[in-house]
Formats: structure tokens, C-alpha cells, sequence
């Protein structure tokens, strides 16, 4: 629910604030420069009429009705009447309470019990309010009553006319009153009316588009509306019943592009995102893509496997090497044939000491003058075994002594 403010000022030997309510959002609202704009309507000085001041601001629209002050020149008495841009009030609304203000400061004395009990209502909101700022420096007048062609409530019922945005302000003057406008000001009086029923108007500057990172505003932007693009300092209409979902476009050099459908409100912030960061607000979450053998192969994520595979590889060969039989130099033991045994061990000294004595048929000194010792087995390797399944001697088979021949011995002549 919104409500519509009030306040009561008089201009003379600098601005006196009379009475005021329901002021909230409108503090920096004055109507101290409306004197040198007053200049501009021919007969306002001497007190024969009232006229009313049109302007729009942030919150919505302001009504300035001034009477001025006889035999002060330039002085004046003013009501100011507030309506927010979201309230639903109509035109006939505005102007039963607009005349109720111009008996109000024509009157000898405030009568604040009246203006109490007429801005203590509730108003409904719009759903979709259609603002306007003015933006110029002049100011312009239109005329209503009689011959015009518009009364003042047709003219209240539609006063977010983007016709208006052209001015800083604009004169609302009864034909019937008097008042004559100077022809330094634009009549817009012929200009049509535009309806904006069912419909909602949406500005450029509705629009603060802010920088991702810095959370600075920025300036330069393209803007489209379903498609169409709004120029800066413009606006557009859309449907009602459109506005749930507007896809709003908004460009800038050097940003991602923001694209999307949303409800129409006011301010409305756009969020870009610079091209060398990763988007956040603008674009749709990446569907990630199976992986395929050759990006396995040849991707990042394939260095832990590849490195894995690679360690198996080289473990495989150092195993290898390690179990394979060498002798004390390093080299490859052939294999060793003994009573139809292979094995790739080397055999006892002793055995093969035996074996060599047996194919001699001779005893070396070291057999004749000691009895055969059993060879022994070197720590740490296996007892080889037989072809027929037994377990080779460990001794040398006896011999039989065999006395050397005696020596003759040679003298000399």
C-alpha cells in the first residue's frame, strides 16, 4: 500500500516549511526554484489565478499548486502534493484532492484537520509502475478546460507522458483562469495523450550496470528489450501482461554480454562480468562431456594413470634383473650339466674337484695324503638335484693308493 505526501510552504524571505506528511522519500524535494520559473506566467503576480507545476523525480511526481501573495512580488504560497510512481490512484482522485489544496491556500488561515484526515487513505500499488525523470533545463505548459480538448483529470490520469521528460518541469493552467503562459515555454496542449493502460514503460535509466569486480558503475551500454534496442536516455513500452518476463540484453565493450528474462522493477541492476574473468551471472552452467580415450591418453587428468603404468613397467624389469642368477662379477652363470642335471647354480668345488680326479685317473697329492672330505654346500644357495631323483654325493667315491715309483738317484763322475 503506498500513500500520497504533502507539504505546505511559503516563499517569502527565504522558504518557510508550513506543515508536511507522509514526507518519507521526498526530503530532497524543494520548491525554492519554482520562483524564477513563475516569471513565465503572465498575471501570476497579481494573485488572479492558481497554477500548478508538474515535475518528476526519483520517488514518482510532484504537484506544485501556488497561489502567489498580494503585493509581495514574487512571493508565494505553495502545496506540494507527492505521488509515488507505484501508487494506483486515479486522475479524478488527483484532481478532487488538487482542488482541495487550492482551497487551502487560499484560505486566511491552514485548516491542518482537513489536510489530515485527506492523506491519512491507503492506496493500492501498481504492479508494474511506469516512471518518468525530467531531465531538461526549460520548462513547458499545457492547457486543459475549455477548447483543449483534455480536462485536468484526463491530464492526471496519464501524467507519466514521455513527452515530459523533455522538460524540467511542466505549467498545468485552467484556459479559464486567466493565466497566460509566455511563449519562451513549448505548449504542449495539442500534443495527444498517450494511454498507458495495460501497458509498462521501461527507461534506460532504470538501469545501473555495475562492474563484476570493481562494483563501479558503468556507462556506454546497449540495452535490449525482447529484442529491441532501447537508446540512452529513452524508453519502451511493453505489454502488462509481458513485463513478468522481459529479456532484458545489456552490452558493453570489454564485458560478457547479459542476457536474460525478468520481472520489471525499478531500480534494476545489471552485473557484468569482464571477458578475461569466468562468468557468473551471464552464462548457463557447462555441460561437461565424457571424457574420451584419447583425452585420457593425452589430458592432465591422464598423468597419475600414466604415471602408475610407468612405475608397474619399470618395477616389472628392476624384479627381473634382481631374481636372475649372476656371479660375484655381475655376469650371467651358464648353466651347468651334471648326471643329466641342468640348473643354472654353480656347482660345489669339491664335486667338481672329484669329477676332475675320476676322468684323470690320478689322486692330486692333497686326496693321497688325506682322506676325502664331504664338499659343503655354500650358504644361502640350493642342493641340486638329479635327474633320476636322488640326491647327489656329497663325498668323493674312495680310490685306491697308489705308491709313487721310487726315484733313481744320479751321481756325478
Amino acid at each position: 500500500m503506498s500513500k500520497l505526501g504533502i507539504i505546505v510552504t511559503r516563499a517569502s524571505a527565504g522558504l518557510q516549511e508550513l506543515y508536511s506528511r507522509n514526507r518519507e522519500g521526498w526530503e530532497k524535494y524543494s520548491a525554492s526554484d519554482i520562483r524564477t520559473r513563475l516569471g513565465a506566467i503572465k498575471g501570476f503576480s497579481e494573485g488572479t489565478g492558481i497554477v500548478t507545476f508538474m515535475r518528476f523525480v526519483q520517488p514518482g511526481a510532484a504537484f506544485t499548486v501556488c497561489k502567489s501573495i498580494p503585493g509581495r512580488g514574487g512571493d508565494f504560497t505553495s502545496a506540494t502534493l507527492f505521488v509515488p510512481s507505484g501508487c494506483d490512484v486515479t486522475g479524478r482522485r488527483l484532481a478532487g484532492i488538487i482542488a482541495a489544496l487550492e482551497d487551502c491556500i487560499r484560505a486566511p488561515y491552514l485548516d491542518t484537520a482537513s489536510l489530515e484526515e485527506l492523506f491519512a487513505r491507503d492506496y493500492p500499488d501498481k504492479p508494474f509502475p511506469s516512471p518518468i525523470l525530467s531531465a531538461g533545463t526549460s520548462s513547458a505548459c499545457r492547457y486543459y478546460g475549455d477548447g483543449t480538448g483534455h480536462t485536468l483529470e484526463e491530464l492526471l490520469d496519464e501524467p507519466f507522458q514521455r513527452e515530459y521528460e523533455r522538460f524540467a518541469g511542466v505549467f498545468l493552467i485552467d484556459k479559464s483562469s486567466g493565466l497566460e503562459a509566455s511563449p519562451s515555454l513549448a505548449d504542449l496542449t495539442r500534443k495527444p495523450l498517450e494511454s498507458m493502460k495495460g501497458k509498462v514503460r521501461i527507461s534506460y535509466r532504470d538501469f545501473k550496470v555495475i562492474d563484476s569486480a570493481t562494483r563501479g558503475s558503468l556507462d556506454g551500454f546497449r540495452l535490449f528489450l525482447n529484442g529491441v534496442e532501447v537508446p540512452a536516455g529513452s524508453s519502451a513500452t511493453v505489454p502488462e501482461q509481458s513485463a513478468a518476463n522481459v529479456v532484458v540484453r545489456v552490452s558493453c565493450p570489454g564485458y560478457l554480454t547479459y542476457e536474460k528474462g525478468r520481472r520489471i522493477s525499478r531500480p534494476m541492476e545489471v552485473m557484468l562480468v569482464r571477458r578475461e574473468e569466468p562468468s557468473r551471472q551471464s552464462e548457463a552452467p557447462k555441460v561437461q562431456d565424457r571424457p574420451s580415450l584419447t583425452g585420457l591418453l593425452l589430458g592432465r587428468r591422464a598423468l597419475p594413470f600414466l604415471s602408475a603404468f610407468a612405475g608397474l613397467v619399470l618395477g616389472f624389469f628392476i624384479g627381473m634383473w634382481v631374481y636372475k642368477p649372476h656371479d660375484a662379477a655381475g655376469q650371467e652363470n651358464p648353466p651347468v650339466e651334471e648326471e643329466g642335471l641342468v640348473t643354472g647354480q654353480p656347482a660345489d668345488s669339491a664335486a667338481l674337484d672329484s669329477l676332475a680326479v675320476e676322468a684323470a685317473g690320478v689322486l692330486p697329492e692333497e686326496v693321497v695324503s688325506e682322506p676325502s672330505r664331504p664338499a659343503t654346500r655354500p650358504a644361502g644357495r640350493p642342493r641340486p638335484g638329479r635327474a633320476d631323483g636322488r640326491k647327489p654325493s656329497s663325498t668323493v667315491p674312495p680310490q685306491e693308493t697308489v705308491q709313487a715309483p721310487p726315484q733313481q738317484e744320479t751321481t756325478e763322475d
